[in-house]
């Protein structure tokens, strides 16, 4: 019995042996690329090809997608994805779905679509819903990642705000009025006499109705308050620097081709509503600006020094 049993041990070894010869040796180059592999890790969790080939829209070979700058900036693309999801599991960030359907919603309508066009527009473009999805979910996390991370480090400063103004004073002009007076003259030798001068009120009206050839002289030249934003550039370049009182240079072909001075009898930086306004606008505009610069910062060093990457390819 002995004999017997050692019989059927070898002979089913020998069986094995030769199974397992035969499947080994018949795996075909088709049936590897098959497997699906591993392109990168974070974290320890894989990135597969499979992943990258989604992203893509298109099967590439390991070989290929290191050899292709377009499979390796996609690839950038899932790490950071990855990054972003693991850095929000450990903050207890969360993305609801009907945040994503919220957010998509939004989209759609700004490009003036429905939601079934937008869908079907994404198709055309070779992209895969919910891949697009997915994409959505990270922006929404990498924005509260950010608000969390950042907080406060974002606040635009008194000071800045005044800085900026003083390097873009022409912001404030957007508010702001010209209450102003003309002489016009068919002389230049003439116009520029008056010109750069100060003078009354009353002694600016009594020239324009002695020596201007415009129709409004009987009325002092009186143009009224402008927008400083409406006048041409040729005549809000002439008055920039005019101080109340004053008269700018001259202003050559602005009325029928004669030579004019503009008197400045007034100016308005605008209405108190309308200055906060526009600090409050500035101000928020310069805080995105810099909590964009600060995300950029953080998610291109501080998120990936907090956690394990390793590329294969």
């Amino acid at each position: 019995m002995k004999k017997v049993s050692l019989i059927v041990i070898s002979f089913f070894s020998l069986i094995t042996a030769l199974c397992c010869s035969c499947w080994s040796s018949s795996i075909t180059p088709a049936f590897a690329d098959a497997v699906d592999a591993v392109v990168a890790t974070v974290d320890e969790q894989p990135i597969l090809l499979s992943d990258l080939n989604k992203l893509l829209s298109k099967k590439i070979t390991m070989t290929e997608a290191a050899a292709s700058s377009e499979a390796q900036k996609a690839l950038d693309r899932l790490i950071f994805e990855s990054l972003v999801n693991s850095e929000a599991e450990s903050r207890r960030v969360t993305v609801a779905d009907s945040d994503i359907e919220r957010y998509v919603d939004e989209v759609a309508t700004r490009n003036s679509l429905s939601r079934a066009d937008f869908v079907d527009a994404l198709k055309a473009q070779g992209k895969d819903w919910a891949t697009y999805k997915a994409q959505v979910r990270t922006d929404i996390l990498q924005t509260r990642l950010a608000s969390i991370m950042l907080q406060g480090m974002s606040t635009v400063k008194d000071s800045e705000l005044k800085s900026y103004f003083e390097e873009h004073p022409e912001l404030l002009q957007q508010g702001a009025s010209i209450t102003l007076r003309r002489l016009v003259t068919s002389s230049s030798e003439i116009a520029k006499s008056f010109a750069n001068r100060e003078f009354s009120a009353d002694d600016f009206i009594a020239l324009v109705k002695k020596a201007s050839i415009s129709p409004d002289a009987a009325d002092g030249g009186m143009l009224g308050a402008v927008s400083e934003r409406d006048l041409a550039p040729e005549i809000f370049s002439a008055l920039m620097h005019t101080q109340i009182g004053s008269t700018s240079e001259v202003v050559a072909g602005a009325n029928q081709g004669g030579f004019t001075v503009y008197y400045v009898a007034a100016r308005s930086t605008g209405s108190p509503e309308d200055i906060k306004a526009l600090r409050e606008r500035v101000k928020r505009e310069l805080t995105q600006a810099k909590l964009a610069q600060q995300m950029e910062g953080m998610f291109q060093t501080e998120l990936y020094k907090n956690h394990t990457i390793d590329k294969k390819i």
